[in-house]
């Protein structure tokens, strides 16, 4: 079954950039599922790095999209690695 995402206008469910970084982790590992695995946000100069491991370059690319549209902090690097 493809996934199916939300368009910007129906993604208004932000995460505050307040809320610590476990949560929209677990978030963003729900709504990937088996796209990619061990992912982890660490949160450097007002933004977010993003690593992890990737099943494909498209999972390690909606795993960026996905992020950003759950959060309002931008996404400053994309650090996952495709296996």
């Amino acid at each position: 079954m493809p996934m199916v995402l939300a368009t910007p206008k129906e993604s208004r469910s932000f995460v505050p950039h307040e809320v610590d970084l476990e949560t929209l982790q677990t978030r963003l590992e729900a709504a990937l599922g088996s796209y990619v695995r061990e992912v982890r946000l660490i949160r450097h100069n007002g933004g977010i790095i993003l690593q992890g491991r990737a099943s494909s370059f498209y999972g390690k690319q909606l795993a960026q999209t996905v992020l950003m549209r759950l959060c309002d902090l931008p996404v400053i690097a994309n650090d996952m690695e495709v296996q």
